[in-house]
Formats: structure tokens, sequence, C-alpha cells
């Protein structure tokens, strides 16, 4: 019975080598997105890499054996891994995207931004995943919470929480199927990235370089293990609606106001107006010709007085 658990426990231990030793397409938790959905009509794309790896040795015990029985020891290991992303709008909360983990892993998502205030945005994003190495197959059920952080235009913040559960199966027989079960697993944790946006001839060039921290529990053993996933994305971002060109603005020449004089008020045929006052003597009329003063006479002198008395 004890030689049965210890092969069991060993098998486990290959097994994670295995799926460490396909570049890591089993354990490829990276994302390369924000919260803030891709326009109806854009499409982003790139490529990414970084390793993953345990940054300690674990023990794992088995929760049907006593202390001393069955268990397995997981040592240090880092693997490198590489990917290939490609993301669509589908309106403006929602976009769909798609990750190829070579040699054999793909991941579909589908993310809805629920809350969006100022600059701040928060998204959910469910996921599936499927990979494959030889008979050994791995599904994941996945829903990230994921919130970002516009800084600026071209410098973002996001990270977010992560839970994530993998189920084991095989293409053998059903009792292999079963020991591959104790491999299922609960994760969850975090992770925090960048990112760095460029326009370019009316494309943006995105770099995001991001982290990721995690604690695993399998289903079938007592104690978790920490993983961790440093890396970096490369990608672009292109198309959408057509953006409107902006209309020149044509200012009109505007002719200077003048204030004018109110016209002259017409006297009321009820209320007649003021009696005009009579031309100064020497006022020439409108329309009357200048007149000449008649000359005057030159003075006569007065006749000799009478004489008076007698003679």
């Amino acid at each position: 019975m004890k030689t049965t658990r210890f092969l069991k426990a060993w098998f486990l231990a290959g097994l994670v080598a295995m799926a460490g030793s396909s570049v890591t397409a089993c354990y490829n938790a990276s994302m390369y997105r924000t919260a803030v959905p891709l326009k109806k009509g854009q499409v982003a794309a790139g490529v990414g890499g970084g390793y993953v790896g345990f940054p300690a040795s674990h023990t794992l015990k088995d929760k049907k054996a006593g202390a001393d029985d069955n268990t397995v020891e997981i040592p240090y290991w880092t693997l490198p891994y590489n990917d290939y992303f490609v993301r669509v709008g589908l309106g403006s909360q929602l976009d769909i995207g798609f990750k190829y983990s070579v040699p054999t892993g793909f991941e579909l998502d589908l993310k809805g931004r629920i809350i969006h205030v100022g600059r701040f945005s928060l998204a959910l994003d469910p996921g599936v995943e499927f990979s494959t190495w030889i008979v050994l197959h791995r599904f994941v059920a996945d829903l990230p919470i994921l919130a970002s952080i516009d800084v600026t235009r071209y410098f973002k913040i996001y990270g977010g929480a992560r839970f994530f559960y993998s189920y084991w199966g095989s293409s053998v027989d059903d009792e292999f199927d079963a020991d591959l079960k104790n491999a299922n697993a609960l994760s969850y944790g975090g992770f925090l990235g960048l990112s760095f946006e460029i326009d370019i001839s009316g494309v943006t060039l995105f770099i995001r370089p991001e982290f990721h921290y995690y604690r695993m529990q399998f289903v079938h053993y007592k104690n978790t293990f920490n993983w961790i996933q440093p890396g970096i994305g490369i990608g672009v971002r292109f198309g959408g609606p057509a953006k409107r060109p902006r209309r020149p603005v044509q200012l009109q020449p505007v002719a200077p106001q003048y204030q004018q004089a109110p016209p002259p008020q017409q006297p009321s045929p009820q209320q007649p107006g003021p009696a005009a006052a009579p031309p100064a003597p020497n006022q020439q009329q409108p329309g009357q010709q200048e007149q000449t003063p008649p000359p005057v006479p030159p003075a006569q002198n007065p006749p000799p007085p009478a004489p008076t008395g007698t003679i």
C-alpha cells in the first residue's frame, strides 16, 4: 500500500514537471490587457513571454494518509514561456480575446466593463483554457477581476485578483484518469501590470510588463504552494470607428457697430409740437437770398430860423 501511494505521489511530481517541460503551456496566466475594453471594430494583437516558477521547494501531504505517508517534494524550478494573443472589440463595454501558448495551450475570454468612473475602470473577464501534452489534458475555468487607471493618455496601471480551477484528464484508461485527478487544484492570487502606449501613423503600439503571484491548493493534498510569473507583452492596436476630421473654425469679419442717434420724433397729430421761435432779425432763412440793407441818405443842414421882431 505504501509503495502504491509512493508511486502515485511521484507520479504527481512527474506530472507537474511534464507540464512545465511543455514550455509552461499548462501554467500560463499572462494577461496583457487593461480593464478598458476595445471599441467596436478595434483589434489588438501581439506576442508575450516570460517565465513560470515555484520560488521554493514544497512538500505535499496526502489528506487520506498519515503524516509520514504519501508525501512528495516539488523542488524549485523555473521555465520560460511564450504566447501570442489577439483581441477584438464587440461594443462600447465588451471585447473578446484569444491566446495561444506554445506549444499546446489555448485560452478564450470575454471581458465586460461594469464600472467606469473618470479614469478608473473595473471589469470582469471570465474565460476558459485548454492545454494538452501527449495523453494529458488540462481544463481551466478562469475568473479575473480586472481594474485599471488611466494615469495619462500614454500610461496606464492595471491589476486585480484572479481565481481559477484546474481539472486534469487523460486519454489512457479510467484507473490512470482517477489518479490524474489528484492534480486538480484551485489557484488564487493577484497580478499587477503597467501599460506604455504610443501612437504611430494611426496605430497604437503598447508594451505591458506584468507580474503574477498565486497560491495553488491541490484537492487531494493538505497544503498549498506558491508560484510566480513575471512577463512582458508587446502588441499593436488598430481599427475601430473612423474619427471625424475636425472642421477648421472660420472667423467671420464683424462690421464695427456704431451708436446711431435716434431719429427725430415727429409730433403727434393730437399733440402739436412746440411753436417754432421767430427767426432773429438778421438771421437768414433757408432758401432766402442774402439782402443788402438800403443805403442811409446823407444828413441835410436844417433851414435857418425865421427872423423875429418888427421892422
